[in-house]
């Protein structure tokens, strides 16, 4: 279920990308395009992971099961099979018109957008509530990340988890330790951490005394900015925070 949710949260930042770009005063036909083009390949996940789910349905009953529920099955499935193909069949649809600069205008193109969007808000509430769904966590973040205005990356979320779960273990730390440190900085923080730790007779060592400048630079840069991290700076804020909690923790 888990892959639903996180798709289903990418659908709901999709619908609410296309209705930015509908309401803008001139269409952007190449933008409103990919939109479509990543809410059709999420949909066609959606569909992908309810077939399974309902052939091991299928799988697993026993062979004594009524027919009552055998059909149930089957019509499930089919009532998913018709939706996705029926909104899939939409999505197409829409990017045919806009591909068709010289056919379709602006006007067309909202309206049909426009219908799209209701059809995707019905999906989506139908959805959760025949598999009685709730967006996790997961794919609130899902939603997030995926509205493509805000510029944010599935790195940046990892990244600013671990880093947030950093300062909160650091923090827990002082506040343990009885260290009021309110209004300082991270790196101050940490600073006292150290002392801390080393008056206990912890070992500390140089380098993770003085961490490599280019963690604090990726530290503000995603916490601040915004910024989403390359796959390397992402390993390298990992394993600095994994080293972090390990020290405070231990």
């Amino acid at each position: 279920m888990d892959e639903i949710r996180a798709e289903l949260g990418k659908i709901k930042g999709y619908a609410e990308e296309l209705n930015i770009e509908i309401s803008k005063e001139k269409i952007d036909r190449l933008s409103l395009r990919q939109i479509l083009v990543d809410l059709r390949l999420s949909s066609e996940r959606i569909w992908f992971f309810l077939s399974k789910l309902t052939k091991t349905y299928l799988e697993q009953l026993k062979p004594d099961s009524s027919l009552q529920n055998i059909l149930l099955i089957y019509e499930v499935k089919q009532e998913i099979d018709h939706r996705f193909t029926s909104l899939i069949s939409s999505v197409n649809s829409v990017i045919h018109q806009l591909d068709e600069t010289s056919y379709y205008t602006d006007i067309d193109i909202r309206r049909s957008i426009t219908e799209l969007i209701s059809s995707l808000n019905l999906s989506i509430t139908l959805l959760t509530d025949a598999l009685s769904l709730t967006l996790t966590g997961i794919a609130q973040i899902e939603e997030l990340i995926s509205n493509k205005f805000i510029g944010l990356s599935e790195r940046w979320a990892v990244a600013i988890c671990y880093l947030s779960a950093m300062e909160i273990i650091v923090n827990r730390k002082l506040q343990k330790e009885g260290i009021k440190m309110d209004g300082k900085d991270f790196a101050d923080k940490y600073k006292a951490l150290l002392r801390i730790l080393e008056n206990k007779g912890v070992k500390v060592s140089k380098l993770e005394k003085e961490l490599p400048s280019a963690f604090w630079k990726l530290r503000n840069q995603v916490v601040h900015a915004g910024y989403n991290p390359t796959p390397e700076e992402l390993d390298l804020i990992t394993t600095w925070v994994k080293k972090i909690i390990k020290l405070a923790i231990d």
